[in-house]
């Protein structure tokens, strides 16, 4: 898809927010539904739901030239970003965020790349709440919120603590699915580019350079 500067600009800067944002810390509970990759308050994400989501965004960055990260760590920043996608629908309401001006555009080149269209659109919120977290006052209401809620991340997806999903849950209740496996990584500790390079394919997200 051919775009201008200006609108493929905005497409990076973007999708590289979304990739910086992703990371964590600790926990999670044991008794998970293998179906279910978190849940808050009254809202579940499935994990068929977070697989597309992390198979559409890993295809779109790897298209506009975003530098590989570990696949497993776009998985959980997914997820914590899902979360507060539910806090801030809690708080304010499913309509309360504005989406950026380049995200019609990534919902396209998503679809392009062959994501349908409801994952893609479904994808482009999780950024688009990457992008309203930014602002501290946005962010403070979707803290304290999510706070509020029962929050649960299943082991296989990764641990929770704080507002935060990390890689490296314990997997004990249930096995991870492939796009979940390899090296643990966190944003503590981040892999260098030959340690993400050295990745299987399946295990990495975005360029290869």
């Amino acid at each position: 898809m051919v775009t201008s500067s200006r609108a493929r600009t905005g497409t990076r800067v973007l999708a590289a927010a979304a990739v910086a944002l992703l990371g964590g810390a600790l926990l999670a509970g044991c008794d998970a539904d293998p179906r279910t990759a978190a849940t808050a308050g009254d809202a579940t994400l499935t994990v068929d739901r977070l697989d597309a989501a992390t198979a559409a965004y890993c295809d779109y960055v790897a298209e506009v030239g975003v530098e590989a990260v570990p696949r497993a760590i776009v998985r959980t920043g997914l997820t914590e970003l899902w979360l507060y996608d539910a806090a801030l629908t809690e708080a304010a309401g499913p309509d309360a965020l504005d989406p950026p001006p380049a995200a019609d555009e990534i919902a396209r080149e998503m679809q392009a790349a062959g994501a349908d269209a409801d994952v893609a659109s479904f994808t482009v919120r999780l950024l688009t709440v990457s992008n309203a977290l930014s602002d501290p006052t946005v962010g403070q209401v979707a803290s304290t919120t999510l706070g509020d809620l029962d929050v649960t991340v299943n082991p296989a997806v990764g641990s929770y603590a704080d507002g935060a999903v990390a890689t490296g849950g314990d997997g004990v209740s249930v096995a991870a699915s492939d796009t979940a496996l390899g090296a643990t990584f966190s944003i503590d500790d981040p892999p260098t580019p030959e340690e993400v390079a050295a990745l299987p394919a399946a295990q990495r997200c975005g360029s290869a350079g």
